[in-house]
């Protein structure tokens, strides 16, 4: 039973290794570090059949063969391994080719010797433990080789541990540990204990310990998305154990049902076995899927961070950035969406805007999770700015440190040929490099709308020491276009609230000279102070009626930049609705009488109750609507008529006229700024078009609507409702 188990685990390893290394070699056959490590899993695989031979009787006659074979597969791995951990991840202590080219070929000789001569091993023999060998003159020889370069292999481990950053370092420390275990063991165990006890009744526990390289780098393939090959080795995970676990449950329930149904039967063994099969196929097909679901959100949870819907990620995101007006609250949601999905250490965000000599300056500076803020800073003077101006393109810090790299030994081969302005450029590359590893930068996303620069996105390394791949850049790609719209949204509105800043500045400054002349024109005109001849006074009459339009413009442009900047103060207190109606007629009725107009009030039977609403901003509103009904209308009457809605809990007010009228496509943009009914009736009434805008806002400020109904011709009845009041409404919030 043992020895089924054991043969079950190393086909398992063995099966695994294979996958591993195809994968790895199909996934880049270009690159030379996968080619490699596509050729150690190979010679992994025949190490350890081959030992799994020499510890049985199954090839007893082959005893010599097989253990030349062995070491002569050693010497190869030898070969491969160095190889493998001087270009991986990338090469760092460059060799003279020479040197290269004669280790090589001396383990060849030395694997061809060891395999075709009795220098090394001159005979082998069974032993309880497995098999031995009689050492040739050769062997010390060809352990002080295979150990020597081991340990070189150790040192060249430990000071790219040192030597390397961010992902590259994980990637390295995880496979280094891996081979670490695999040389550290096999010296021990083949070389150090054979040459102290004179047996290798210990040397296949050296072998067993590939296992901890082949998991150390998956789980570097899982996590730090070493080779690329990530997605086929999750997926390899997932469904090796969902088959796994599927074959052992199918294979129980059928072993438990036919005991069952056997029991004490004889000769209905088909009939039985058919019933537990269906059964145990029932149970399997409705368990398999979420089974499956609940295997993946294990494997998500333990090997790696669990995978993110792209479209999920910048739907949710375009959600929360159309609330969002203001640029600081914008890209603190960019920022903070970034770093949840990526799980990054910190953020920065910078939005630009011109400087002298087109060129650019930091507007703004937007960070997360920096605990030192002093190196934020970039001047217009840096050469950060430029570069990322001028190249477009998300940038990774690993890319930009390579081909610094480059550039670098391309100059000292050509220290008699260098091209000025080739120069110059690599010392603004290094210049940019030193900025981004200080900001311990991994990726920067520039921002450009129409090939000019508007901003500038620095993302970390990630917590869990992954790279970015290519399912993260197109993610980028997408939240960079996502915070150019937020940062030009922001800009606009900045500009209008500049805008309305001055018109509020602006009418405040007006309003005071032109009340001034308004007082001074009643004072002539209305309390007869001094004679006026009537020539002048019909003069002063009509500057009088402009000075009040004026002034009612002037009123309007204020009242509609507080409304914008949200300065408007509505002040709600208990208000008797019945009486601000009857002093709104009072004050219009002469109006009405000019144009010959009938003003009805509809007076409820029973008297209303009390209204939560600002008194002041009620007759503003009750003045512009009765007003711009007499306006409108020619002839017969305007109707104002109250109401109660006990089941909505507010009072409404109908202003009806019998006047002009309007469409329905002008009922749509009626209560926009500055829109005005345009017909050849309407031509010769004067108005801003922001009366009804006002009226809209200052109702819905104190908790109400406002509709119309209107017909072209017959006339327009505008509603609008206010809160009733309530002791619990006027009490101030805890």
């Amino acid at each position: 039973m043992i020895e089924v188990i054991n043969l079950i685990l190393i086909a398992l390893v063995i099966s695994f290794t294979a996958y591993l290394g195809i994968k790895v070699y199909m996934s880049k056959s270009d690159r030379e570090v996968n080619r490699v490590f596509g050729l150690l899993c190979i010679v992994f695989n025949s190490w350890i059949i081959v030992d799994h031979f020499l510890y049985t009787d199954y090839l007893t006659s082959s005893q010599t063969f097989l253990n030349r074979l062995d070491l002569a597969i050693v010497s190869i791995g030898v070969i491969l391994l160095i190889r493998f951990v001087r270009i991986f991840p990338k090469e760092i202590f460059p060799l003279p080719r020479w040197l290269i080219t004669l280790a090589d070929y001396y383990f060849v000789v030395l694997s061809i010797v060891t395999l075709g001569t009795p220098f090394i091993v001159e005979s082998a023999y069974q032993q309880s433990y497995g098999s031995n060998f009689n050492q040739g003159p050769l062997f010390y020889v060809y352990i002080a080789s295979v150990s020597l370069l081991a340990l070189y292999v150790i040192a060249i481990l430990i000071l790219k541990n040192v030597m390397l950053r961010g992902k590259l370092r994980t990637q390295n420390r995880l496979v280094s540990y891996g081979i670490a275990i695999v040389v550290v063991a096999n010296l021990v165990l083949n070389a150090l204990l054979p040459l102290t006890t004179g047996t290798f009744a210990y040397s296949r526990f050296g072998t067993s310990s590939i296992v901890f390289f082949v998991f150390l780098t998956t789980y570097a393939i899982v996590t730090t998305h070493l080779f690329d090959i990530r997605v086929f080795i999750r997926r390899t995970i997932v469904y090796s154990t969902l088959l796994l676990v599927v074959f052992v449950s199918y294979s129980l329930i059928v072993f438990l049902a036919t005991s069952l149904f056997q029991s004490g039967v004889e000769g209905t063994f088909d009939y039985r076995t058919f019933i537990a099969s269906m059964i145990a196929a029932l149970v399997v097909s409705v368990s398999y899927d979420p089974l499956r679901r609940w295997l993946q959100d294990r494997t998500d949870k333990w090997l790696f961070k669990k995978e993110f819907e792209q479209q999920a990620v910048i739907s949710g995101l375009g959600k929360h950035l159309n609330d969002v007006i203001a640029m600081d609250e914008a890209l603190e949601i960019v920022m903070q969406t970034i770093s949840h999905v990526l799980h990054l250490h910190h953020a920065v965000t910078y939005v630009f805007q011109p400087a002298e000599n087109s060129g650019i300056a930091v507007k703004r500076v937007k960070q997360t999770g920096y605990s030192n803020t002093a190196n934020l800073i970039l001047d217009d003077k840096d050469f950060t700015l430029s570069y990322f101006s001028q190249n477009g393109q998300t940038l990774l810090t690993q890319d930009l440190a390579m081909d610094v790299e480059r550039e670098k030994i391309l100059f000292e081969r050509n220290k008699n040929k260098q091209d000025g302005q080739l120069v110059r450029e690599h010392a603004i590359k290094q210049a940019v490099l030193r900025k981004l590893e200080q900001l311990d930068v991994a990726v920067a996303v520039p921002l450009q709308l129409n090939n000019q620069p508007i901003g500038l996105i620095f993302l970390s390394e990630k917590l869990n020491g992954e790279g970015y791949h290519q399912q993260d850049l197109a993610l980028l790609e997408l939240v960079g276009a996502q915070a150019i719209s937020s940062i030009q949204k922001a800009k606009l509105y900045e500009g209008d609230q500049m805008k309305s800043e001055f018109v509020s500045i602006a009418s405040h400054e007006l309003l005071t000279p032109v009340s001034a002349i308004e007082g001074y024109l009643s004072m002539i005109l209305e309390e007869h102070i001094g004679k006026v001849d009537p020539q002048a006074e019909e003069y002063l009459t009509k500057v009088y009626s402009s000075a009040k339009r004026l002034s009612a413009l002037i009123k309007d442009l204020l009242s509609v930049s507080r409304i914008e900047s949200g300065k408007m103060k509505v002040v709600q207190q208990q208000l008797d609705i019945d009486k601000a109606i009857k002093e709104t007629l009072d004050q219009l009725h002469f109006i009405a009488e000019n144009k010959k107009l009938e003003l009805i009030y509809h007076q409820p039977y029973q008297a209303l109750p009390p209204v939560w609403a600002d008194p002041d901003r009620t007759a503003q509103i009750l003045v512009n609507l009765v007003s711009n009904a007499i306006k409108y209308t020619p002839s017969g009457s305007v109707t104002i008529t109250p109401k109660l809605d006990p089941h909505t809990g507010m009072v409404s007010i109908s202003v009806a006229d019998t006047g002009l009228g309007m469409s329905k496509v002008a009922i749509q943009h009626l209560f926009n700024k500055f829109y005005r009914v345009d017909t050849p009736e309407t031509a010769g009434i004067l108005g801003t078009g922001l009366g009804l805008y006002i009226t809209k806002s200052l109702v819905e400020k104190m908790g109400g609507t406002i509709t119309v109904k209107s017909t072209e011709g017959k006339g327009s009845n505008f509603t609008f409702t206010l809160p009733l009041f309530k002791i619990e409404t006027s009490l101030p919030s805890a």
